[in-house]
């Protein structure tokens, strides 16, 4: 389930959030890199059309507005993923003491 054309969160598992000593430099960074943010899932569990459907379709007109359907049933899914970690991590920064005291 994973897109590798979409694995662009390389930088993620490089940055910590630290602790409360931690400089300012490092949670910025922290931020910074979680701030873009993209998943490199498929999505493929939200599709409609499953496999044999799709080659089963009476043609191709239809098997390809099949895998339309499912394209933006996962596009849709995504941008819902991302806006859910995105409005966590505007939470959490919005709270971080490091952040209020700069």
């Amino acid at each position: 389930n994973i897109d590798l054309e979409d694995m662009t969160n390389f930088d993620l598992s490089k940055v910590h959030l630290g602790n409360s000593t931690s400089k300012w430099e490092d949670v910025l960074a922290f931020y910074n890199t979680w701030e873009g943010f993209s998943s490199c899932l498929s999505f493929a569990w939200v599709d409609v059309y499953h496999f044999d459907d799709i080659r089963e379709a009476p043609s191709r007109r239809i098997r390809r507005l099949m895998e339309d359907d499912n394209k933006k049933k996962r596009k849709g899914a995504k941008k819902e993923r991302v806006g859910e970690v995105c409005a966590l991590l505007r939470f959490v920064k919005k709270r971080d003491p490091r952040v209020k005291n700069q």
